[in-house]
């Protein structure tokens, strides 16, 4: 994954797409660009092309193997996908929904309508989402650009999961 940084190179800075906030009449304003911080975080402060998280979750899917290559155990990614976090603090925890998980890098979904249980997804600040459900077999990276949440992300979720929105796979 080439197209994945902390710290993006001086040579690809161009390449960062703009981000819009709304205001308070609704317009959208441009907003400056984020600089390398402190805390590197995949939901703050990573920058990655849509191919290459499209990988990462491909990645996931096929339990560590990216493009016939292992590049992780399939015994990391069966671990990350457990839940790590206790559940008396998963009762107060307010980013996850109720009855959810934290695994080793994303959230895991139980007992929703629209998502099998262990899919794994997250959001970053800017926008872009991701999910991957190991039980259908599909995975989605959105990619919004925009502060503030949106229901776009989930709704293309759902209907991926319907089979009413088929998108090719091409990484």
């Amino acid at each position: 994954m080439t197209d994945s940084h902390f710290r993006v190179p001086r040579s690809k800075e161009p390449r960062i797409a703009d981000v819009a906030m709304a205001t308070a009449n609704g317009k959208f304003v441009k907003m400056p660009h984020f600089k390398s911080t402190a805390f590197l975080s995949g939901g703050s402060g990573l920058f990655c092309t849509a191919r290459d998280f499209l990988r990462f979750c491909d990645l996931h899917l096929k339990l560590g193997v990216l493009e016939g290559r292992r590049v992780l155990s399939e015994e990391a990614c069966l671990l990350m996908r457990e839940n790590h976090v206790h559940d008396g603090l998963l009762k107060v925890h307010t980013m996850l929904p109720r009855g959810h998980g934290y695994g080793l890098g994303f959230g895991l979904a139980k007992g929703e309508k629209h998502r099998s249980d262990g899919t794994l997804y997250w959001s970053g600040v800017v926008g872009p989402s991701f999910w991957i459900d190991p039980t259908n077999r599909t995975a989605g990276v959105v990619f919004l650009q925009k502060y503030g949440s949106d229901p776009l992300p989930r709704v293309v979720e759902k209907y991926v999961g319907q089979g009413a929105l088929a998108l090719p796979h091409r990484c």
